[in-house]
């Protein structure tokens, strides 16, 4: 969080002095972001008397439920941006809230059932060697601490260095996914429910790819939470 000096907290968006810290960004800023209601499974907007699309009604994708902030658009996006390839890793507690308070607004419009077991997407070991740290654990820590929710940073591994999928079309991001992850370990057995957690999803070629790899976990639903989610 922003400090002009050791007794100011400031929005992490537009540097104006805030009253609580914990809030990150200023009612302003906050009201920015603009949140929709949206498809439960795939993340659509819909409106608000409808809970799934057309689309996933008849071939819906490989996850079942879906949580996340807003589109892919500022200030959410510039923040991301910040987060993940300007180093401002100390973002990480003010947008982890803003995911918590989605959380807490499914459960109200989605019906949604918190899960057992939180699941990070995990970077290529020479990726977050470069970067220092994996943006999507360090959003799970905090959701993990705040809802009493286990979180396992090493169920799924990244085995194959991808390129960016900044760029590229839905084929191209799915062709880039294949033989990507690998299931590293395998989870309890009383386990049935969890959410996978990443900062963007574009068009869910990444969250497909893992969740063909705990398909054999016998799952009764997977989760994806994300902080964005891009409209067609």
């Amino acid at each position: 969080m922003k400090r002009n000096n050791i007794f100011d907290f400031c929005c992490i968006q537009c540097g104006r002095r805030l009253q609580i810290a914990a809030h990150g960004l200023c009612s302003f800023c906050y009201k920015q972001i603009k949140a929709f209601h949206y498809c439960g499974c795939c993340g659509t907007k819909l409106p608000e008397d409808r809970q799934r699309c057309g689309i996933c009604l008849l071939t819906p994708p490989l996850w079942q439920k879906i949580v996340f902030v807003s589109a892919f658009e500022d200030p959410l996006q510039s923040l991301i941006y910040r987060f993940k390839f300007q180093q401002d890793y100390w973002l990480d507690r003010s947008l982890a809230r803003l995911l918590l308070l989605a959380v807490k607004e499914a459960r109200r419009t989605h019906q949604l059932n918190l899960p057992e077991l939180l699941i990070p997407v995990p970077l290529h070991h020479r990726r977050q060697w470069q970067r220092g740290y994996n943006q999507s654990s360090l959003l799970a820590r905090y959701l993990s601490r705040w809802l009493n929710i286990p979180c396992l940073e090493n169920v799924v591994i990244r085995q194959r260095a991808t390129s960016t999928q900044r760029g590229k079309n839905s084929r191209q991001r799915e062709q880039n996914m294949q033989q990507a992850f690998a299931l590293k370990q395998r989870l309890p057995a009383q386990i049935k429910r969890i959410a996978l957690i990443d900062d963007v999803i574009t068009t869910g070629a990444t969250m497909e790819a893992i969740c063909r790899c705990l398909m054999q976990q016998e799952l009764a639903e997977i989760q994806v939470w994300a902080l964005c989610r891009t409209q067609k």
